[in-house]
């Protein structure tokens, strides 16, 4: 996936650090997510055909983390999901 991608769909949600805290739902349509501002005063959805990942839902909890993570990464970014079988 394409990085610049990535950060425009996190800017977003994201509205300035005003929402920092998203699920992220991965599907064959791509990826969406619903948020909330910390003071409940902004709620939207936003979605990109754009970016795929494996079916699921993904916590982000530190949207913050994760664009100073993306910072070094390269302008293609390949995500790999694992998953713990085992339940441990």
């Amino acid at each position: 996936m394409q990085k610049s991608i990535l950060n425009r769909f996190i800017a977003k949600f994201n509205l300035n650090g005003t929402a920092d805290k998203v699920v992220l739902t991965a599907s064959k349509d791509g990826l969406s997510t619903r948020f909330m501002s910390d003071d409940r005063h902004v709620i939207g959805e936003v979605s990109t055909p754009d970016l795929t990942l494996d079916d699921g839902e993904y916590a982000v909890y530190e949207t913050p983390q994760l664009r100073n993570i993306l910072t070094v990464l390269g302008d293609e970014i390949t995500a790999k999901v694992q998953t713990n079988k085992s339940g441990k």
